[in-house]
């Protein structure tokens, strides 16, 4: 009886500190694993996770770059009227983009009104040259 009493003695203080229990169950691998990923991950701020679905982000990386593009080119368009309204703008690449912009625009008006030049040009020559043969 005595030996038994000194058994459960042991026992106890082995339980009490939660490391050496009696016929105690060892984990399972998987379960150490998920254990020590569950451990790795921070616990604190926002989480990502990873989509299963990849193509997905692609296409989502496409449409961010696609509509960041078109607002590029508006904040241009707005900032070359703000300059062709005489207006100033204080954000350095704003007002250079505006200014592009604005260059770009005189030229295309430019090239316009020469093609329309050339051909009245060439139809008034075409005319004069056929009330010459007759």
């Amino acid at each position: 009886r005595r030996n038994r009493l000194i058994s459960q003695k042991e026992n106890i203080s082995k339980m009490a500190q939660g490391k050496l229990k009696v016929n105690a169950k060892k984990k399972s691998g998987g379960s150490q694993r998920r254990q020590s990923a569950v451990s790795k991950r921070s616990k604190k701020g926002a989480r990502t996770f990873n989509t299963k679905r990849t193509h997905k982000v692609g296409m989502a990386k496409e449409q961010a770059a696609i509509s960041r593009s078109i607002n590029v080119k508006n904040e241009a368009l707005i900032a070359s009227k703000a300059l062709g309204n005489r207006s100033t703008i204080f954000l350095g690449d704003l007002k250079a983009a505006g200014q592009a912009e604005l260059k770009k625009q005189q030229q295309t008006r430019r090239k316009e009104v020469d093609k329309n030049t050339k051909k009245k040009y060439i139809e008034r020559a075409k005319s004069q040259l056929k009330k010459l043969d007759r």
